[in-house]
């Protein structure tokens, strides 16, 4: 048996969740200055991400001060019946956690969106990539509008969600919209690792770059991971509200993390390499100064005056060509 999670353990973990994903999609922001395209559509889709975030916050932390019609019956079940002074708001929570389902749906999807992004621009150049990612995109957004719907038919008359006396069943307990939720989203991540896969083997990929999408795909499984973690502790603990919000919270971090670490990694090398440039260019600069010196105080020991010596400079430059996540590929 799981151990249970308690709702101040939820609440905690929601602030601690909610602070660290905000952070990761704010280093990404920032990140984005360092890309060939700061402005692109993943850069749009992240910032709508931190707004759903901070809806999130706001919603959990109702959904867990007021409880629902779940805890609400658990705890009739388990002898200890909520007062009447709190089962007065005991509509209310309910009706913010299926907001909650919905903004923590809308994040895990936006995640997917950012990936597929990425994944579309690594693969843009093979014959099928095409095809798949439309389909990726159509499973996206058919798997999106089933669990909203699910969030709120699942239980009809809809008054059931938060009704206690008498029990109204499951359905308030949101079972099958977590399962879709879970299955679709375990889709979609074996959906993004499989576009991955045979990039590995392309001809031509260097060692480092098949290593970094190896390590794309590696973040997939542990996503994937999660989710199936997190379904296995609502279904076991009777989908109470506190055990949903703490592992959504983690989920949240964890796709959060998976889908911005590949642009805020590339976009560091990108940043390191134009600092190394910049200093390598300082100091030529100074050393073309000395240089320069000594020759003028050759010229006039030797008595040769400067209008009567031609120099010839070749300069030799070497450019990496850099793919928008900030890999390099070749020398030119």
């Amino acid at each position: 048996m799981l151990p249970p999670i308690t709702h101040d353990d939820a609440q905690v973990g929601n602030y601690i969740c909610v602070t660290l994903t905000v952070l990761i999609l704010a280093c990404r922001l920032v990140a984005s200055k360092y890309q060939p395209r700061p402005f692109d559509g993943a850069f749009f889709v992240v910032v709508f991400s931190v707004v759903v975030l901070i809806g999130r916050l706001i919603t959990t932390y109702f959904t867990l001060t007021f409880d629902t019609g779940v805890d609400a019956v658990h705890a009739a079940a388990e002898g200890i019946p909520f007062s009447d002074a709190k089962l007065s708001h005991i509509k209310e929570g309910t009706i913010f956690s299926l907001f909650n389902r919905v903004l923590e749906t809308t994040f895990w999807w936006s995640q997917s969106v950012v990936l597929l992004l990425l994944y579309k621009r690594l693969v843009s150049h093979v014959k099928w990539s095409g095809k798949v990612i439309w389909a990726t995109w159509g499973f996206i957004l058919i798997s999106y509008l089933a669990v909203i719907i699910t969030i709120f038919l699942e239980c009809t008359p809809f008054d059931h969600y938060w009704q206690v006396s008498p029990p109204p069943g499951v359905c308030n307990k949101g079972y099958k919209q977590t399962l879709i939720q879970c299955l679709s989203n375990i889709i979609i991540d074996l959906t993004l690792i499989g576009i991955a896969i045979p990039v590995v083997f392309i001809q031509g990929r260097q060692t480092i770059q098949r290593v970094r999408i190896g390590a794309l795909i590696a973040l997939g499984i542990f996503c994937t991971v999660v989710t199936c973690v997190r379904l296995a502790y609502i279904f076991s603990q009777g989908s109470l509200q506190a055990t949903r919000s703490f592992w959504a919270g983690i989920q949240i971090v964890a796709s959060g993390f998976v889908a911005n670490a590949p642009i805020i990694y590339g976009s560091l090398k990108l940043w390191r390499k134009e600092s190394l440039k910049s200093k390598s260019g300082t100091a030529s600069y100074a050393m073309t100064g000395m240089g320069g010196g000594a020759m003028s105080r050759d010229r006039t020991v030797k008595g040769i005056a400067d209008d009567q010596v031609n120099i010839t400079r070749t300069y030799v430059v070497t450019s990496g060509r850099k793919s928008e996540d900030g890999s390099e590929t070749d020398l030119v």
